[in-house]
């Protein structure tokens, strides 16, 4: 049963990032801020980053009912607390996007040589794979679940993404069965 009324128990949220300049907010269009390209993932390194996802979910005990990733945003239903919440998006996007620098940068010859695109480089030395901000929702009640989690499920199918074997089942070992999600003990 979803909880709406105790804030200091578990809730569910769809939470999305979106890689480095991938989208354009209004204010920076109204603004003319000139944008430089935004970070795109093909499906290797959609599947490296799921597999560091699914690292974290699983050594901190993270409870997701749905995971996607689509190129250039990743969608998720957590379940947590709302004071939770921004330390687990802080968490799974910081380590996500260390690792992948660390993987694909420190060996210049060896990312190139792996056909790996570079990130985009904001300042000297700094190199961006998520934009700064995320989007969450509070999800009111069984019925929205159901429809944000196959909301989730289908997001590769709505932005024409081909279905990726490797990655869903690296996706089934991230989410949880609904009747865990709101109990305390995994």
């Amino acid at each position: 049963m979803l909880n709406i009324l105790k804030m200091d128990e578990p809730l569910a949220f769809l939470v999305t990032w979106v890689t480095f300049h991938s989208r354009i907010s209004k204010r920076t269009a109204e603004l003319g801020i000139k944008q430089s390209e935004g970070v795109f993932l093909d499906s290797e390194e959609e599947i490296k980053i799921t597999n560091t996802i699914k690292d974290i979910v699983t050594k901190e005990g993270l409870k997701v009912l749905a995971y996607n990733i689509c190129g250039d945003h990743i969608h998720m239903v957590i379940i947590c607390t709302q004071d939770e919440l921004s330390k687990v998006v802080q968490k799974l996007k910081g380590i996500s996007s260390r690792i992948y620098h660390k993987e694909n940068f420190l060996n210049e010859a060896n990312f190139l040589n792996k056909g790996f695109k570079p990130l985009v480089q904001k300042e000297e030395g700094c190199n961006h794979l998520w934009a700064q901000k995320f989007n969450t929702s509070f999800i009111y009640n069984e019925k929205q679940l159901s429809n944000t989690v196959d909301y989730v499920i289908h997001n590769r199918e709505k932005h024409n993404l081909s279905n990726n074997k490797t990655l869903s089942a690296i996706i089934q070992k991230i989410i949880i069965p609904y009747e865990k999600a709101f109990k305390n003990d995994i």
